[in-house]
């Protein structure tokens, strides 16, 4: 059993900006498929058809 004070509840975004107008539903990109290696993560955007690729920063 986990308690509420450990890290897995302390979340914060770290991929954002995918949203251009929430009131409109406008949207620059649409993230739908995720894939992780050990070192990064990709992020498959069907809005653009654009392949993103998310590194850690050191």
């Amino acid at each position: 059993m986990f308690d509420r004070s450990g890290p897995f509840w302390m979340r914060q975004p770290f991929l954002s900006g995918f949203i251009a107008d929430e009131n409109n539903r406008e949207v620059y990109d649409r993230p739908v498929g995720v894939a992780m290696t050990k070192n990064y993560m990709l992020v498959a955007d069907d809005a653009t058809n654009t392949i993103w690729c998310v590194i850690p920063s050191k």
